[in-house]
């Protein structure tokens, strides 16, 4: 009886021995081992593992660990690789989610995308640290970029240092071109201590309208209240603009000349217009007005400061043009506008001592008078300069001026200074009204300058000047 119980329950069990399958809830077993019904294991279960030491542990072989799902040849599931674990899907199709819940009922936090541009979805926020051990400061916490055909990394984008997030590649500031000062609210472009909100180092180039407390600009540079501009240090970069003209080169400037004066500067001209910020004192090509002084334009040529009924070097006035001013330009001398005589002796027949020796300004007055008073008496038709120029006059918007005189040798060497501006003169000896000697008399040779003591008897040119 006990012989036969026994087989009975063998039989139970479904030993098969044709299958070698055994079947536990079920007659019909499909495998090896086939259990229908929950099932509890108390112990280790090895798969493909003859000792396992995990309550599921699989043998050594790399490939699929775990399907989930399969069609046959792909499946959802879990596989190793060499230094790899795999969490794969069936098809490109198919994601992968994080959640909780149930597959029913799933609250996703994060989706692995098996297709198209995007490969992860996130809801919530994201913790990246500093993943070193031991903790390396410079393995900060980040996102590494690839270029578009990962072939390497282009960029990073993460956490710099204690304080400071940003973008890491190119040669500006050791890579972090773009920084954001998370402890100071502070944003470096080219910088990596940014000193204001905004803090670009290196060139900028904006295209478009820029608005400085003005949220509409409507110019490329717009700003709403005031605007400073500081000195680099010295004159040479002292606070300005510049000034380009259409073909953008530099053609004027408008700023601090130095550091009381400020006013405009003109490519080639220099600082012709300026005011002293100190006393308000305007500064017109480089000379400062004073009390009493009145602005006077002087036509094409530059402005100047005078007083009233002043003149300038090169005003046409009082019969010729001026070229030689003091006094604020109250007084000062005329040359005529042209030659008096182009060739003509110091003496008048023969050869004395006139007693002319004075010079500068106006001594050619008093020469004059002596040099005619004296070689009068011995020829009275006679003809020399002193008297050419004596006997001048002209007539100009009906005033006649007859003042006229043989310069000094002073007063003919300023003449000489100028002649550009008087204009008219040849390159040829001059004479001057001061005498050496009784033979001898000074003249000035207008191509060179040279001033030197000559025969009275030789021709020169004769220039006469009155003063005013």
């Amino acid at each position: 009886m006990k012989y036969f119980l026994f087989i009975a329950t063998i039989f139970l069990l479904v030993i098969k021995a044709r299958a070698q399958n055994v079947g536990i809830g079920t007659t019909t077993p499909l495998q090896k081992l086939h259990v229908e019904g929950t099932t509890f294991l108390n112990g280790n279960v090895g798969v493909g593992d003859s000792t396992p030491a995990f309550p599921i542990s699989f043998g050594p072989a790399f490939g699929d660990k775990i399907s989930l799902l399969s069609n046959s040849t792909n499946s959802y599931g879990f596989g190793i690789q060499s230094g790899l674990l795999q969490i794969h899907t069936e098809a490109s199709g198919a994601d992968i989610a994080f959640g909780y819940g149930s597959s029913n009922s799933l609250t996703e936090r994060a989706r692995i995308i098996n297709y198209g541009t995007d490969g992860m979805m996130l809801n919530g926020r994201l913790h990246i640290k500093n993943g070193s051990t031991p903790l390396d400061l410079n393995a900060t916490g980040g996102v590494w970029l690839y270029k578009s055909d990962n072939s390497a990394p282009l960029g990073f984008m993460g956490t710099q240092n204690l304080k400071n997030i940003g973008f890491y590649g190119g040669p500006v500031n050791n890579g972090w071109g773009f920084v954001y000062d998370a402890i100071n609210s502070r944003v470096g472009i080219g910088t990596s201590n940014p000193l204001q909100t905004l803090h670009v180092e290196g060139t900028t180039f904006l295209n478009g309208n820029v608005g400085i407390g003005n949220s509409n600009p409507g110019y490329k540079l717009d700003i709403n209240n005031r605007m400073r501009i500081r000195s680099g240090g010295n004159n040479s970069v002292s606070a300005g603009l510049w000034l380009n003209n259409n073909a953008n080169a530099e053609t004027a400037f408008i700023g601090m000349e130095d550091d009381t004066h400020v006013g405009f500067l003109g490519i080639g001209t220099g600082w012709k217009f300026g005011m002293n910020t100190q006393t308000g004192a305007l500064k017109i090509n480089g000379t400062e007005g004073q009390a009493g002084q009145v602005l006077t334009s002087a036509g094409g040529a530059s402005s100047y400061w005078g007083y009233t009924n002043s003149h300038y070097i090169g005003e046409s006035y009082g019969g010729g043009i001026v070229f030689y001013v003091y006094d604020n330009g109250q007084h000062g001398l005329i040359a005529a506008t042209t030659d008096q005589s182009l060739g003509i002796p110091w003496e008048n027949g023969s050869f004395r001592y006139t007693g002319t020796t004075g010079d500068g300004v106006p001594a050619g007055s008093m020469n004059t008078a002596l040099i005619v008073a004296t070689q009068m008496v011995a020829n009275q038709p006679g003809n020399f300069a002193a008297k050419v120029c004596a006997d001048y006059s002209l007539t100009v918007g009906g005033v006649t001026y007859g003042d006229w005189y043989l310069p000094s040798r002073i007063e003919l060497d300023i003449l000489y200074l100028q002649k550009t501006v008087v204009g008219g003169f040849a390159n040829n000896n001059y004479w001057s009204s001061r005498e050496v000697n009784d033979v001898l008399a000074w003249k000035q040779d207008f191509a060179t300058g040279f001033i030197s003591g000559t025969s009275k008897s030789f021709v020169y040119n004769v220039r006469a000047i009155r003063a005013f």
